[in-house]
């Protein structure tokens, strides 16, 4: 039997081959992470459905927002819901670009944001929806929190998985609670697992007794809301007709 003889390059060289499927397979850097984030200006205008005849004046409003393949921004729907005007701005950027709400989903307190100028997305990066986290788990939530202009994170763990009244529209779904910081700016913004969105930041527990109760909304709530709007309408939650 004979031997063949590699060089020290060639077996290098196969090595790397070995290697780069894992790599590109890595978990996103911080910096990704940060080039997928957005932060949300809005102008709106509150609505009294029981009195449609008065309308307020305008308030001011921020919050924060992922972006997600094909260019769309996934936030709260609460974040931009009666909005005038949106704008938008990327990390690191004090450059605002116009913008629309394209989705709103009242019922997930759910949106898509739309850009009208698609040079805004130069330069940004995506992430990927994961799938429902277990009890327990480390989740980082990331937003443009009160406090700063930059880019905030915070880390906590799922505490809790169950059915709960989304404040925004009063109706009940499913919720993961975390114990993850959750500020006035930050609702809207992406909670991750391995660089993977896991949740949109949307609400917290107000109570003198409760600290750091922030609930995020999951992954099945947002694969149902896309899937939704698959064919250019919102149709909503769907539910069960009981007598």
């Amino acid at each position: 039997m004979k031997y063949k003889w590699c060089s020290w390059s060639t077996v290098a060289f196969s090595l790397l081959c070995l290697i780069q499927p894992v790599a590109a397979n890595a978990e996103p850097t911080p910096d990704h992470i940060k080039r997928a984030l957005v932060q949300i200006f809005v102008e709106s205008v509150a609505r009294d459905d029981m009195r449609p005849w008065q309308v307020g004046g305008p308030t001011s409003s921020t919050g924060s927002g992922v972006i997600i393949k094909g260019n769309r921004i996934l936030t709260a729907a609460h974040v931009v819901d009666n909005a005038i005007t949106i704008h938008v701005r990327k990390t690191g950027s004090d450059k605002r670009y116009s913008a629309v709400a394209e989705y709103i989903g009242d019922a997930s307190d759910l949106a898509i944001v739309s850009v009208y100028d698609d040079t805004f997305f130069d330069g940004t990066s995506t992430l990927e929806i994961g799938s429902l986290p277990a009890l327990g788990r480390s989740v980082t939530a990331w937003g443009f929190s009160k406090g700063g202009d930059q880019v905030a994170l915070t880390k906590g763990v799922v505490s809790r998985i169950d059915f709960r009244t989304y404040a925004h529209s009063g109706f009940e779904n499913l919720v993961c609670q975390v114990d993850a910081a959750i500020n006035s700016g930050a609702s809207g913004g992406a909670a991750l697992v391995d660089g993977k969105i896991v949740g949109i930041t949307f609400q917290r527990l107000r109570s003198d007794s409760a600290d750091d109760v922030g609930y995020i909304v999951p992954v099945p709530v947002i694969e149902q809301f896309l899937d939704d709007i698959g064919d250019g309408e919102v149709d909503g939650v769907p539910a069960i007709a009981m007598k």
